[in-house]
């Protein structure tokens, strides 16, 4: 029952038959209602989530479904999960003691394993969101009234972040009910075995986080390039980019551009205006594609016969961007180039 305040944990429900390393302390009781408390919040925000925008969004036809389909992921699959993970709950914290707590924890941190897709896409649902609204005034009106229907009119991109928050709280909340769990009480190793589990998810987490981060930024960087630079790769991270003037002959310079990965430099030059139309029926593009080179076939040194690619001899540019003040450990602890 959602919100029952009876679920509550209360200290008055001692029986006199437990022994005494049985009961329950009053630090133990505060920290599962602390977990009551903050699941019953974060259900009632995945609702919101749910009812007040996805649901609508859909029937009103304000946007195409594919976008909405970025925008939610499965936040509908995390509403069902944390509607019974929170029945589970109550029903176990509402006995004499609570003896359970630990072995719902166990049962469900296994499937908190389906966040996984939902933080994956959080970077492109925030884009998508942002995009959209940026299109269509009509759609920021509607969402605007969604929210003014809210107790503390919580914008939509607020609440997508709620699942993001949730995971790595579970860890704090579960360490606490380790702490204040007698290590001779009934739940006590299955409160130890399902910290274990949560921190496992929790990193699993974080690290598909900061991928999912760094995918998102490769793929901002890939389409404003013409030509396929093949970017979008798990292992590589962007580093910097910037302006460089490249001698010519007959003093003339070649004003190009650069973008620096861990394993990757990618040199690019402006494109023209009516080659930035013809590019692309969508956005346009804003750079074409010289060169891709990756950085662990570049031998660089000082020498006029060092073994770059054929436009780069006898220029010192990457050379200094490499060695200078745009030199990245990176570079040197992923890859063995020869500095």
């Amino acid at each position: 029952s959602m919100g029952n305040k009876g679920s509550k944990v209360q200290a008055k429900k001692r029986t006199g038959k437990l022994k005494p390393h049985e009961r329950d302390p009053l630090e133990r009781i505060d920290a599962v209602n602390d977990l009551l408390d903050t699941e019953e919040t974060y259900v009632k925000g995945l609702r919101m989530i749910v009812e007040t925008f996805q649901e609508p969004l859909i029937q009103s036809k304000k946007m195409k479904p594919k976008h909405i389909k970025t925008i939610f992921g499965n936040a509908s699959l995390l509403l069902e999960l944390h509607t019974s993970f929170l029945e589970a709950l109550q029903d176990a914290a509402t006995g004499t003691e609570c003896r359970e707590v630990g072995r719902v924890f166990v049962n469900a941190a296994e499937e908190f394993k389906q966040y996984t897709s939902y933080v994956n896409n959080c970077g492109e649902a925030q884009d998508t969101l942002a995009s959209q609204i940026n299109k269509s005034a009509k759609l920021q009106t509607f969402l605007d009234s969604q929210s003014g229907t809210l107790p503390r009119k919580e914008r939509l991109s607020t609440l997508l972040m709620l699942p993001l928050q949730r995971i790595p709280r579970y860890v704090l909340l579960v360490t606490t009910l380790v702490e204040t769990t007698p290590s001779k009480h009934p739940d006590y190793k299955r409160c130890k075995a399902s910290l274990e589990k949560i921190k496992e998810v929790a990193e699993f987490v974080n690290n598909e986080k900061k991928i999912a981060e760094n995918m998102q930024q490769l793929a901002e960087i890939d389409e404003t390039i013409a030509g396929s630079t093949g970017l979008i790769d798990r292992g590589r991270e962007f580093i910097q980019e910037g302006d460089l003037v490249v001698p010519q002959k007959a003093e003339k310079q070649l004003q190009v551009h650069y973008f620096l990965f861990n394993d990757l430099f990618v040199l690019v030059k402006k494109q023209s205006g009516s080659l930035m139309k013809l590019t692309s029926s969508f956005a346009p593009k804003e750079w074409k594609l010289l060169e891709c080179e990756p950085l662990m076939s570049l031998e660089i040194n000082d020498s006029e016969e060092s073994k770059l690619p054929p436009h780069f001899i006898g220029q010192h540019f990457l050379i200094r961007i490499i060695r200078g003040e745009f030199y990245h450990e990176n570079i040197k602890r992923n890859h063995s180039l020869r500095l």
